[in-house]
């Protein structure tokens, strides 16, 4: 594969929950039950990023297929995807998601415990916030219509550098999903 990828555990990813003063650099998994550290956590998030590693998830990574949630807010909830462009010139940018659930299951039985375990989790647009230098560019994306793996945002105009694009938790679903994020040169071969 051709360009510059960053995952939910690379050094190029941050994140920042409502409830936390400032980013946070890609949790691990520590063993201390907090959240946004867990490694199996199934339920709908609640206002804080949590890490997935079910291994029935279809995460990307090389290493560790895992991924990000967090539930619906307000747009203070924000993870941040990094690198270092070496050229400047057209980059297409693609967001991997890993198929129309998180979760890979089926809807949740009626009992609590299961619901608190087991949510349906449901896409719908998110919004992106692409940053360059000074120049912060909002950029649309309908999850629901997505592909499971690699979704093609478009083609931007970017200088050699810093960039970044910055995944709000404002969406019209009921969760967010933060993978990874691939840039790459436009006429470069996927």
């Amino acid at each position: 594969e051709s360009g510059i990828e960053v995952v939910d555990h690379d050094a190029g990813f941050s994140f920042v929950s409502p409830s936390e003063e400032g980013p946070r650099q890609s949790p691990t998994s520590s063993g201390s039950g907090d959240h946004e550290a867990s490694e199996y956590y199934f339920g709908v998030p609640d206002g804080v990023w949590h890490r997935h590693g079910d291994p029935r998830t279809l995460g990307w990574g090389k290493y560790r297929r895992t991924l990000m949630r967090i539930g619906a807010g307000e747009g203070k909830g924000r993870a941040t995807f990094a690198a270092d462009l070496p050229a400047s010139g057209s980059w297409r940018i693609f967001y991997h998601l890993p198929g129309s659930t998180v979760s890979g299951r089926s809807p949740p039985p009626i009992d609590g415990v299961a619901r608190a375990f087991r949510a349906w989790d449901s896409f719908g647009t998110y919004d992106f916030e692409l940053v360059a230098g000074d120049v912060r560019q909002s950029v649309e994306f309908d999850a629901r219509t997505a592909i499971s793996g690699w979704n093609d945002i478009g083609a931007f105009e970017l200088p050699a550098g810093p960039v970044s694009l910055e995944v709000s938790d404002s969406t019209d679903g009921n969760v967010v999903v933060a993978d990874a994020v691939r840039w790459q040169m436009a006429g470069d071969a996927p």
